[in-house]
């Protein structure tokens, strides 16, 4: 996404060219702001590139000691900041957050930074001390990579950035290309390059004398409570901190909320009606589906204007490849159904996601029954999450010489992600790896609409996730504080369908009944397909049968079928040809694999061979 860069390098002449090129890679489509800043004589550099900037302050700003400071995000209430809003930047009473977030920082430190409410990434330049600070935001919100070669330290919000520097070799890391294949996520600070690494959230990198150092400043862990207060005052309180996040980020007139049909962005969308506002909304679905049914009910039952972007049954060939460049390949391909915010781009410059509550008010062993079979824990988290191409099949999914290269890194990595993690109990372990998972995977899909669109997460908010990471479990449990919050705020809301309050008419039911078991006898009969009479595999889309229409099969086949995605040595032919057809004849729903195979071979297309087109389907 665009975002900060920047580098210290030996190469002081070269140095101003090579800002350049970071920064020219920065750029996209729309109006930009742009930060640019160097000391040659230092041998350092960074700057910032921003569509539709919350921040339009000039950075960097510097103490009186020379200490310089450059941030890209949202600075919202709380933390010595006023609200936020895009009228703080212009008129008489203008506030530099910039200034604000340096004068806390020189108080504070270095964990300052991170407590920014909004989500910020940072960088820091000490010229006294020769030291560089990057701290990403605590959330996964504002990513930052980094690669350390041949004397020359160079960092960036997106990856596709450092690689334009052409300076670090694209040798790929076997073992995270593994971990992506068997869980669609790579863990911690892992890439699919060998030599860039992730800045791991809640965390500061510092760089001085040639030597990298990272600490956790403040790690996303669940702790028991240390207070006595019962489940009316966490109710309380969570309502009041949830309106608040909201309130102050629906200040600018031309923000919009994403709504679909689910519990988070019904709850954010009744707390904006508690505020007392009346935003305009926008759904976007395959034409019939849940998410869009559902929010139509909601926004007629909230006098709310709502858009409704259909997705088109082409819309996979439009958009996958250009997602996964957008997304630096961590987000997977069949999930590019978000781009379509875009659409609206031209009359919304930002958008409000209703991300976050079903990651951080969660509790996973509520839902994945599997975690309660008394197997080591480390095992039966790891057989929950390897559910894309399951290690029994990996004999049969990939050559030899693969295997050989991988060897027992996947496990061994997933391990090694668990035990860093310290807390005081089983869930709350559980609940702090699942809660960072989703981090760095979930919100790796945001760069998708960045390039011409902001967004902004209430639910991220630090009042509010600090209240969740120390709250009582039970409430976590089936996310039992959200459905009674929301039940407590708008019951008109919650009675839609899919709301906590639905209850289905006798004439619903019995039609759900009849359906259930017509499709049920069509399939013994051979008239369907037995895989047809499940559900869809998402409120967007019904990608399992999605995938099955004669354009999308001839993609798909394009490709995982070709020349060069067979002769990259990982997966055995025979074994993606059956698992191909399978699907396609509507015997076994594959989606999962196929997903995370279609995604990496785009990867390597884009990133890897550099010189790959994806052939036109279709008109």
């Amino acid at each position: 996404m665009p975002g900060l860069f920047g580098m210290v390098s030996q190469k002081r002449e070269c140095l101003e060219t090579q800002m350049a090129i970071l920064a020219s890679s920065m750029q996209a489509h729309g109006q930009y702001y742009s930060d640019f800043w160097i000391d040659q004589a230092g041998g350092v550099g960074f700057g910032r590139e921003a569509s539709h900037s919350f921040i339009r302050d000039q950075q960097p700003v510097c103490s009186p000691d020379g200490i310089r400071l450059m941030i890209h995000g949202q600075v919202c209430n709380g933390n010595d900041f006023m609200t936020t809003s895009s009228t703080d930047y212009t008129g008489d009473n203008k506030v530099n957050r910039v200034q604000s977030v340096l004068e806390k920082y020189l108080r504070e430190g270095v964990g300052a930074l991170a407590s920014v409410n909004g989500g910020i990434s940072s960088v820091v330049w000490n010229p006294g001390e020769r030291t560089l600070i990057l701290v990403p935001d605590r959330f996964g919100l504002r990513p930052l990579f980094y690669y350390y070669f041949e004397d020359e330290f160079v960092f960036a919000s997106e990856i596709k950035t450092l690689i334009a520097l052409q300076t670090v070799p694209l040798t790929l890391d076997e073992p995270a290309v593994m971990e992506y294949l068997a869980m669609d996520q790579i863990g911690h600070d892992r890439t699919f390059f060998r030599w860039i690494r992730r800045v791991p959230f809640g965390s500061v990198l510092t760089f001085k004398d040639g030597n990298i150092s990272i600490t956790e400043s403040s790690p996303m862990v669940y702790h028991q409570p240390t207070q006595n207060r019962t489940d009316a005052d966490y109710l309380d309180e969570f309502v009041e901190l949830s309106r608040s996040a909201v309130e102050c980020r629906l200040e600018a007139i031309d923000t919009i909320i994403a709504l679909s049909g689910g519990l988070d962005s019904r709850f954010l969308t009744a707390l904006a009606l508690r505020n007392g506002k009346k935003p305009v909304t926008v759904t976007y679905g395959q034409k019939g589906s849940r998410d869009v049914m559902r929010a139509r009910s909601i926004a007629k039952q909230a006098g709310l204007k709502n858009y409704t972007l259909i997705l088109k049954e082409n819309y996979l060939i439009e958009n996958a490849e250009s997602m996964v460049w957008r997304v630096d390949g961590l987000f997977n391909a069949f999930t590019c159904h978000g781009i379509v915010l875009t659409e609206i781009a031209d009359r919304f410059s930002t958008v409000v996601l209703g991300n976050g509550l079903d990651q951080i008010l969660y509790a996973a062993r509520s839902e994945h029954h599997d975690l309660n079979s008394g197997m080591d824990i480390g095992l039966a988290l790891f057989k929950n999450r390897n559910s894309y191409i399951a290690e029994p099949d990996w004999n049969g999914w990939f050559t030899q010489d693969w295997l050989k290269q991988v060897g027992n890194s996947v496990k061994d990595n997933f391990l090694y992600d668990l035990n860093r993690i310290q807390t005081d109990s089983l869930d709350n372990l559980i609940d702090s790896y699942m809660l960072n998972l989703y981090a760095v995977g979930v919100v790796s899909g945001l760069p998708m609409i960045t390039h011409k669109m902001e967004f902004t997460e209430p639910f991220y908010d630090a009042s509010l996730v600090n209240l969740l990471l120390n709250a009582p479990l039970h409430l976590r449990w089936k996310r039992k504080l959200e459905i009674d919050a929301l039940k407590a705020i708008s019951p008109e809301l919650s009675k839609i369908s899919g709301g906590p309050l639905y209850h289905p008419s006798t004439l619903e039911k019995f039609q759900q009944k009849l359906l259930k078991k017509e499709k049920n006898l069509f399939a013994r009969l051979g008239i369907i397909k037995p895989i047809k009479i499940k559900p869809p595999s998402s409120t967007f889309t019904d990608m399992h049968n999605l995938l099955r229409t004669p354009i999308n099969h001839m993609w798909l086949e394009s490709i995982l079928f070709s020349k060069q995605s067979l002769e990259r040595g990982i997966i055995q032919p025979d074994t993606l040809r059956s698992t191909f057809d399978q699907h396609m004849q509507g015997e076994f729903n594959h989606t999962k694999a196929l997903s995370v195979l279609v995604t990496l071979e785009l990867f390597f297309r884009r990133f890897i061979d550099r010189d790959m087109t994806l052939p036109v389907i279709g008109n």
